[in-house]
């Protein structure tokens, strides 16, 4: 299914199961199927389960411009539109996790709940930038030490994806591991995937590589977001700076922490995810029904 945004262009979408809106966002890079192994489907049976391509992801159209947080919020909002949803617990991973949020901001009345998974906001939290070869080299020498090889054309994005997902190119039991959504294959950047081929051609040929820098979202607005927040984060993730200063800004965020667990962990460990969302949107069901306030207890953290 397609819908159509405010400036025209098409934003692929696919829906599943029924009961109350749940809407899922993914991180820069990858598409849809991030959520379509088992996330989406566990959750689909209780709710119904939204996803969709970024634009310039997927099956969406690539654009030349508007890959803004607030350019993707408003591509979020046509989606909720075309399908019918009038609010939604919207559940998001790294990068969508600030798309998600400038949308609550500036839709407040269509989101019920935010699930910032492992979530990262560009401006509680930079990127080093490309003018920075000591650290990228760094980066490089680490992970290579660690028996990942790095090819000279590897973008820099891709760095904290081979890092993580690393050990998906162990075989199991039930033979290798994939990493859906993604430009990888067997923990490795791979340049031959479909994925990665778009990648590459939106980095080059629109303004992607700029406008992901153009954010209004400061710590300032982060701070009136009003609706549940449920925070979880991998205890050995890179974003974890990102989660600490939500902490702060929102301090009636639930928080859980899975130790060990990377960036990545929704792909390596899915059934985390299902079971944080699951058991944090069945106290906010349970707060409704008893008519108390929206916002969880301050302070709310949780290990696992």
């Amino acid at each position: 299914m397609f819908a159509t945004s405010a400036q025209g262009h098409r934003l692929h979408y696919e829906q599943a199961g029924h009961g109350p809106d749940l809407v899922f966002v993914h991180g820069l890079a990858a598409n849809l199927a991030f959520w379509h192994m088992r996330v989406a489907p566990a959750l689909s049976r209780d709710h119904r389960v939204t996803s969709f391509d970024l634009r310039g992801h997927g099956h969406s159209e690539m654009t030349e411009g508007g890959y803004t947080t607030a350019g993707f919020a408003s591509d979020l909002q046509s989606v909720l539109d075309a399908a019918g949803i009038e609010r939604a617990d919207v559940v998001a991973h790294s990068f969508g996790g600030a798309v998600a949020l400038e949308h609550a901001l500036r839709w407040p009345d269509r989101v019920r709940s935010l699930c910032l998974i492992d979530a990262r906001v560009p401006s509680l939290q930079p990127l080093h930038r490309r003018e920075e070869p000591e650290y990228w080299e760094r980066r490089r020498s680490e992970i290579e030490a660690r028996g990942v090889r790095i090819p000279e054309d590897t973008p820099l994005v891709a760095y904290a994806m081979l890092e993580e997902l690393a050990p998906l190119g162990a075989r199991g039991a039930d033979g290798p591991r994939v990493a859906p959504g993604l430009p990888l294959a067997n923990g490795m950047w791979n340049a031959n995937t479909r994925t990665a081929r778009r990648w590459q051609r939106l980095v080059a040929n629109t303004s992607f590589a700029s406008d992901i820098c153009v954010t209004d979202l400061s710590a300032s607005r982060v701070r009136l977001v009003r609706q549940p927040v449920l925070l979880s984060y991998g205890g050995a993730s890179f974003c974890l700076e990102t989660c600490r200063q939500l902490e702060t800004l929102l301090p009636g965020a639930v928080t859980i922490v899975h130790p060990d667990r990377g960036h990545f962990f929704p792909v390596v460990e899915p059934e985390l995810v299902v079971r944080d969302v699951r058991d944090f949107l069945a106290r906010q069901g349970g707060r409704h029904r008893r008519r108390a306030q929206l916002a969880p207890p301050a302070g709310t953290h949780a290990e696992s």
